[in-house]
Formats: structure tokens, C-alpha cells, sequence
């Protein structure tokens, strides 16, 4: 299932999501008394549960664990970039560009277009005619005032079919 908007859960909730990690998590929270906004520990804990559950076959609790660190810190790319590799290894590109997508918006919203770029760039790699990531990877390399590069990505555009006219109404 792709990262789009992820939807607020408490740990456990999802099924995916290991019980046995989310119930030590809670452990761990209350012995420390960590306020519900301090989310380091939960995002380590996560990752490392996503780590070991991907490098155990058990790929569906790894997807839940990497949604769950994007769902905690949405704006650290490394849990991404892991959700976009498992993707791969399991043949949905697709979801892969979406996941490459949402990481694309969310570096773009904080102008850091270096990542931005990259994530983009990687998209269109995996889907090379798809308009939407090539229009969002143009106005990244436009943005970072890196314009021989938009310009290239602005040929390839031209070069798409446009998209068939929907069929007349009746």
C-alpha cells in the first residue's frame, strides 16, 4: 500500500504493525515520561523494527513499520527512500513513485531542492512518460535556478502524447 497521505494511527493499530514492538514501545515511553510529542525514540524504534522485519521476509510489517517513521516525521527522507527500495524488491514500482512522489512535495514544500531533485529524478526514472513528475522534476531544476537541466526536462515533456480527450457526452 503507497504512502500518500498517512493517516494518523496509534501504534499497534494498524495490523500490519508489530504488537510486540508497539507494546515495548509503550513500556519504554511511560518508564522515560515522554511527552506524546517527543517522537525520536519512536521513530528509531520503528525504523529498526522496519530493518528487521524487511531483512526477515516479513515485508508487509516492514512496509507498516516505514509508513509508521513517515507518519512520525514526515519530513526525514530516509524512511522514504527504505519504503521506496522494499517497493522495488517486490516489483510494484508504482508504488515506488508514489512514496518518491510524496517525498518530492514534502522537500519542495520546505525548498530543499536537492532532495526534492533527487527523489524526482528517481520517479522518472522508474516511470519515464508519466507528465506529473516530469512537471514537478522541471520546476524543481527551475526552482534551484539549475534551468539547463529544466530545459532538458522541458524537451522530453513536449515529447509526450497528450493525454486522449475524453469522449463526447451523450
Amino acid at each position: 500500500m503507497p504512502v500518500g497521505n498517512p493517516r494518523t494511527t496509534r501504534a499497534g493499530e494498524d495490523s500490519a504493525l508489530p504488537s510486540e514492538t508497539a507494546g515495548q514501545l509503550a513500556v519504554y515511553r511511560e518508564a522515560l515520561r515522554l511527552a506524546e510529542r517527543d517522537v525520536a525514540l519512536d521513530v528509531a524504534v520503528w525504523f529498526h523494527a522496519g530493518q528487521s522485519h524487511r531483512a526477515a521476509g516479513r515485508v508487509e510489517s516492514a512496509v507498516a513499520c516505514f509508513k509508521k517513521v513517515i507518519e512520525l516525521a514526515p519530513d526525514d527522507a530516509f524512511a522514504y527512500w527504505d519504503l521506496v527500495d522494499l517497493y522495488l524488491k517486490q516489483g510494484a514500482p508504482p508504488a515506488a513513485v508514489m512514496v518518491l512522489s510524496t517525498l518530492g512535495e514534502r522537500l519542495a514544500e520546505s525548498q530543499q531542492w536537492a532532495g526534492a531533485i533527487a527523489a524526482w529524478t528517481r520517479a522518472s526514472e522508474l516511470t519515464p512518460d508519466d507528465a506529473d513528475v516530469l512537471a514537478a522534476l522541471h520546476d524543481a531544476y527551475i526552482k534551484a535556478g539549475r534551468s539547463q537541466e529544466a530545459s532538458k526536462v522541458q524537451s522530453v515533456l513536449k515529447t509526450l502524447k497528450p493525454p486522449a480527450p475524453p469522449p463526447p457526452a451523450k
